[in-house]
C-alpha cells in the first residue's frame, strides 16, 4: 500500500529526530518551510472561461467578471491578472480576487487591457477577457444580441442557478421544454428534463406550454408547480423528479421563497405552502381579496407583498395569514394590470407602467415601513407587459413590452417597444437606457453574477394587427 509522505516522516525515528534538529536550530516556523506540503486531492481544471469575453467600460468604473472551470467539479481557485499593450500596473487599472475589474482613471492608449484568470491548480489552464477602456464621454447603454435560444419562447420561466447557469423553461412552443444558458460560453444548449405543464391557447393561432411556477429552493433544485403536478429539477443531473400534489387542483398565479426555506404558492382560490423537507403542500390563508394578474414581491422583513388585487395584500409567514395593505385608488396605477414590480436595495417596492384604460408611463413606490404607496418620476415611455431587473448599483432597469402612442386625443397600440430606461431610486427618476437590438413584449430579463443582464424571448407585435409571433433571440445588456 502506498504511503503518503507525512505518514512515513510521522513513523520514522531518523526524521522524528531530524525535525527536533530542525526545530531547535530554527525555529517552529522554519521547520514548517521544510517538510512537503500536503498534495490537494482536487481534480485539477481542464478550462477555464471568464465571462465575459469582451466588454466595454468606461474609465474609473468597475465590473464584476466571473469565472468556471470544465469539469464543474474541479477546483476553482484561480488568481486574476491585467495587462494591457499600453499600459503597466494602475495604468491598466486593477482586479480583486473575485474577478471584480476597477478601470484606470483614463484609458490607455491602446485602450484595451486583458484580465487574465490562471488555475492555482494547473498554470497552464487559464481563461482570457479583453476589456476596452473608453472615456465617460463616449460611455453609453450597451446591448449586444448573442446566439438564439433553441426554441422561440414567449411566456416563459427563466431562473438563475447556483452555478451561473440559467434554466429557461415553458413558453411558446411543441412541448414541455427547457434549456439552459451558459453565461461562460455565451450559447444555449437543450436540457434532457421534460417540465409538466399544460398547453393553453393565447390567440392568433398560438399556444403557450405552461411548464408550471419556478422556485429555486436553497438547495439549488428548481421547485415547478403547475395545476396537475408539481416536481423538482436538479441541475446536477438535468433532471425532474416528481413531488407532492398540491391540496387544491388549480391554476398557479405565483410562487415565491420564504425566509424558512419554503415555497409560497398562489392559486387561483387558495394558498399553499410546499415544505421541501418532506416534500408536502399545506394550506394556508384564506386570501384578504381576490387575485388577478398576480406578481409577488419578497420583503426584507419576510413578508411578502401581493400585487394583483385592490387593495393589494400582505402574506405573513410567521401568522400564516394575509392581509390588505395600503390602496392603489387613487394613484396613477389604480386597476393597471401587466405592470411591473421590483423589490429596491433599501426594501421598498418599485411598481411601473401597466394597463388600465391605457397603457401608462407611470411608477409609484410601496413603502413596507408605513405600508403606503406614493407617486414617483414618470418612464419616459408608456409600457405595459414589459420586464424589470434590478442591477448590481441598485438601479433598476426597464425594457420592451406594448407600446402606446397618441395623437391629439386619439392613442393607439404602436406594436412591441424596443426601448430601455433606468429607475434611480435616489433621485427618483427614469433616464433612457439606449434599445434592445430587438422589440420585445414580455420578454424574460436574468440578472447574471457578473451584473449582466440576459434578455431572451417575447412576443413581436409590428403594431396594429401586425404579428411576427414569439421570438428565440437572445441578447446582453452591459
Amino acid at each position: 500500500m502506498i504511503r503518503r509522505d507525512e505518514d512515513r516522516i510521522a513513523n520514522s525515528p531518523i526524521a522524528i529526530l531530524a525535525v527536533i534538529a530542525l526545530a531547535v536550530l530554527g525555529g517552529c516556523s522554519r521547520l514548517q518551510s521544510t517538510l512537503p506540503a500536503v498534495q490537494s486531492s482536487a481534480i485539477t481544471p481542464q478550462q477555464v472561461n471568464v465571462s465575459p469575453t469582451t466588454v466595454q467600460i468606461p474609465a474609473g468604473s468597475s465590473y464584476q467578471f466571473s469565472v468556471t472551470v470544465v469539469p464543474a467539479n474541479a477546483q476553482n481557485a484561480v488568481l486574476w491578472t491585467v495587462s494591457g499593450a499600453g499600459c503597466s500596473g494602475a495604468a491598466c487599472g486593477s482586479v480583486n480576487s473575485t474577478g471584480y475589474y476597477t478601470a484606470p482613471p483614463s484609458p490607455p492608449s491602446p485602450s484595451t487591457v486583458t484580465l487574465t484568470a490562471t488555475s492555482t491548480q494547473d498554470q497552464t489552464r487559464l481563461g482570457q477577457a479583453t476589456v476596452t477602456v473608453i472615456s465617460s464621454q463616449q460611455s453609453k447603454s450597451d446591448f449586444h444580441a448573442i446566439g438564439n435560444m433553441i426554441v422561440p419562447r414567449t411566456g416563459a420561466a427563466a431562473t438563475l442557478l447556483q452555478d451561473g447557469r440559467v434554466l429557461i423553461s415553458g413558453g411558446e412552443q411543441s412541448g414541455p421544454t427547457a434549456e439552459l444558458y451558459n453565461p461562460a460560453t455565451g450559447t444555449f444548449v437543450a436540457s434532457n428534463a421534460n417540465i409538466t405543464g399544460t398547453a393553453t391557447p393565447i390567440g392568433l393561432g398560438y399556444t403557450v406550454n405552461i411548464t408550471g411556477v419556478p422556485v429555486l429552493l436553497n438547495n439549488d433544485v428548481v421547485l415547478f408547480v403547475a395545476p396537475d403536478a408539481a416536481e423538482l429539477y436538479d441541475p446536477k443531473t438535468d433532471s425532474t423528479a416528481p413531488t407532492g400534489h398540491m391540496l387544491v387542483n388549480q391554476g398557479v398565479w405565483a410562487a415565491t421563497l420564504l425566509a424558512s426555506g419554503k415555497a409560497l404558492v398562489l392559486g387561483n382560490h387558495d394558498a399553499e405552502i410546499y415544505d421541501p423537507a418532506n416534500g408536502s403542500f399545506a394550506l394556508v390563508g384564506p386570501y384578504a381579496a381576490s387575485l388577478y394578474d398576480t406578481s409577488v414581491v419578497g420583503l426584507a422583513d419576510g413578508r411578502v407583498l401581493i400585487l394583483g388585487s385592490n387593495p393589494p395584500q400582505l402574506f405573513d409567514p410567521e401568522t400564516k395569514s394575509f392581509s390588505l395593505t395600503s390602496s392603489l385608488s387613487g394613484t396613477v396605477l389604480d386597476g393597471s394590470e401587466l405592470f411591473s414590480s421590483t423589490l429596491l436595495q433599501d426594501g421598498r417596492v418599485l411598481v411601473a407602467g401597466g394597463m388600465s384604460m391605457g397603457r401608462t408611463n407611470a411608477a409609484v413606490i410601496y413603502d413596507p415601513a408605513i405600508g403606503n404607496f406614493t407617486a414617483t418620476g414618470s418612464m419616459n415611455d408608456a409600457r405595459d407587459a414589459h420586464a424589470a431587473v434590478r442591477l448590481l448599483d441598485g438601479s433598476v432597469l426597464v425594457l420592451g413590452g406594448d407600446g402606446w402612442s397618441c395623437s391629439g386625443n386619439y392613442c393607439y397600440f404602436s406594436g412591441s417597444l424596443s426601448s430601455a430606461e433606468l429607475y434611480d431610486p435616489a433621485t427618483g427618476s427614469f433616464s433612457r437606457a439606449g434599445n434592445m437590438n430587438q422589440a420585445r413584449t414580455s420578454p424574460n430579463t436574468t440578472l447574471l453574477q457578473n451584473g449582466d443582464v440576459l434578455i431572451t424571448g417575447g412576443f413581436i407585435f409590428c403594431g396594429i394587427d401586425c404579428v411576427v409571433g414569439p421570438t428565440a433571440s437572445a441578447e446582453i445588456y452591459h
